[in-house]
């Protein structure tokens, strides 16, 4: 949530071995520049509209705008760079736009994802450095977010409702960073439905 840790993360990526970043003394040379970004950290969340308010403001700034910031940065930073070296972005999108109730400001963040994707068309000033992804996730069992729920995931198949492991959505998810996939993304923000 801090824009702050965001910004200095991406200063650090982006500065040269030995260069000092703003305030810091010199660094050892950073891992390397990042190609591939999957942004998919997550707070707790909780709530009704009723509960509007500061814990709303701090789920939207981890689930949404510090993700806008924390793309836009890596973007800014390949300004100049060679048009076929993009950052891979894999958005976690979900089908949940406020279905449940009760999970604070997720569906809203969820839902404005769908405009980042659409903004990628008309904002030529990140987009030209990054493929994008949104991938539409959907039940994962044995998590944090839909674990709670894994005693109705039999009854659930059952009624034709699709459920993965972990492991089938890492996979699922790492397919979407495949060369094929980051060229079309490259074109055009896809859309894919994992859910």
């Amino acid at each position: 949530a801090s824009y702050r840790d965001i910004d200095h993360l991406v200063e650090w990526l982006h500065a040269a071995p030995g260069e000092p970043s703003p305030g810091r003394p010199p660094q050892p040379a950073p891992p390397g520049r990042p190609t591939l970004l999957f942004p998919f950290a997550a707070p707790t969340v909780a709530g009704d509209l009723l509960d509007a308010g500061p814990r709303s403001e701090l789920e939207l700034r981890v689930l949404l705008v510090g993700v806008e910031r924390l793309v836009a940065r890596l973007a800014e930073i390949r300004r100049g760079d060679d048009a076929n070296d993009r950052l891979h972005v894999v958005l976690p999108g979900s089908p949940n736009r406020g279905l449940f109730g009760g999970d604070g400001a997720y569906g809203e963040s969820k839902a404005a994802l769908d405009a980042l994707t659409k903004r990628a068309a008309s904002e030529r000033s990140w987009r030209d450095h990054v493929s994008l992804v949104h991938a539409i996730i959907g039940w994962v069992r044995g998590t944090s977010l839909m674990g709670a729920h894994d005693a109705a995931a039999t009854a659930a198949e059952n009624a034709g409702i699709t459920t993965c492991s972990p492991d089938q959505m890492a996979g699922e998810l790492l397919a979407l960073c495949d060369p094929a996939r980051r060229h079309d993304a490259a074109r055009s923000p896809l859309t894919v439905d994992l859910s």
